[in-house]
């Protein structure tokens, strides 16, 4: 067998001891500088707005309207007193959990790596990658969202498989200016 770096003759193996050698000094370096990169270049958080989050439950606001009438309809007053207070209720526990979890994403860009932050409950996820190990970073808006001024921010890794390793940073405000901000920073450091 051959070294797969130098094509050194070894009895077995991937690397000669030199090549492994260097690969993991170079590795333990590396995981040095990720750990003490504490600058933070840019701070992104999800931004709560009620209005756009009761508009975006647009099929349970349906449902509640289609709910009213139809008691409107049939004159059952003990019903249509019992709906509002189910559809009050439910937007408000609707609202209280999408408040949480606004408040609970972050996204920090450092010098040499991205830290993703979720904080949901007993929901804890935290996700760090290298600047050297992102594809591409990528920016959407659907329809309501425009309307809002939001926006997702996609960083997507190059290791692929069949699970999304990367994240998604959901419902961003002034999404174009802060990609633009983020591309200046470290668009050098990805491409």
């Amino acid at each position: 067998m051959r070294c797969s770096i130098c094509g050194k003759q070894i009895p077995s193996g991937t690397f000669c001891e030199d090549c492994y050698r260097e690969a993991m000094e170079d590795r333990v370096v590396s995981n040095r500088e990720i750990n003490n990169d504490n600058k933070v270049l840019i701070k992104l958080n999800r931004k709560f707005l009620p209005k756009y989050n009761i508009l975006k439950e647009w099929e349970l606001l349906l449902f509640f309207l289609l709910l009213f009438v139809y008691n409107v309809i049939l004159l059952k007053m003990q019903f249509l007193v019992i709906s509002i207070f189910l559809i009050i209720g439910l937007l408000a526990i609707s609202l209280f959990i999408s408040k949480r979890i606004a408040v609970g994403t972050k996204c920090l860009f450092y010098e040499n790596k991205v830290v993703y932050k979720f904080d949901f409950l007993f929901i804890h996820i935290k996700k760090v990658v290298k600047y050297s190990d992102i594809k591409d970073i990528v920016y959407n808006q659907r329809f309501l969202q425009k309307k809002f001024g939001l926006g997702n921010i996609v960083v997507i890794p190059k290791s692929r498989g069949i699970i999304f390793k990367g994240f998604e940073i959901m419902d961003i405000s002034n999404v174009e200016d802060v990609f633009k901000k983020l591309t200046n920073t470290i668009g050098s450091k990805i491409f």
